[in-house]
């Protein structure tokens, strides 16, 4: 699965964003005792692109975990939730996705809404990471 980002959210659209998603890769391991693999693209303001690669039990957290590498953090995911909302005009449902990540024992929270989940996780993810000391540059 390949996800091509190009709609708004909250990362995009904040100038000072320091990360923006560029693209996300997700390959799902069929052979037993296999995990996933995510290939994440980020934008940085100044850096330009940066692309690296995670593998973990599941599909998200490998994307969560290469878009880590990226950061040079190693947050944990405390919370993921997902709500729904009305369909929007060309039908596709709209969610949206709240994360709480931890690192050096605080706790940060992101929010993203769209219509594509993995595309929302990550850009939730992103949102609560670009909030931490370590990613702001005070750390």
């Amino acid at each position: 699965m390949s996800t091509k980002v190009s709609t708004p959210s909250l990362s995009s659209d904040d100038t000072r964003a320091i990360w923006r998603v560029g693209r996300v890769d997700l390959r799902s391991a069929v052979a037993e005792h296999a995990w996933p693999v995510a290939r994440v693209e980020l934008d940085h303001r100044t850096r330009g692109r940066v692309t690296d690669i995670g593998s973990a039990p599941g599909a998200f957290d490998a994307a969560f975990a290469a878009a880590a590498h990226i950061l040079e953090i190693a947050p944990t995911l405390t919370s993921y939730e997902v709500r729904s909302a009305d369909r929007d005009e060309d039908g596709a449902l709209q969610i949206t996705i709240d994360v709480r990540i931890e690192l050096d024992g605080e706790g940060y929270a992101g929010t993203s809404s769209g219509s594509d989940l993995v595309e929302c996780s990550l850009i939730a993810w992103l949102d609560a990471a670009m909030k931490t000391p370590a990613v702001r540059g005070e750390g």
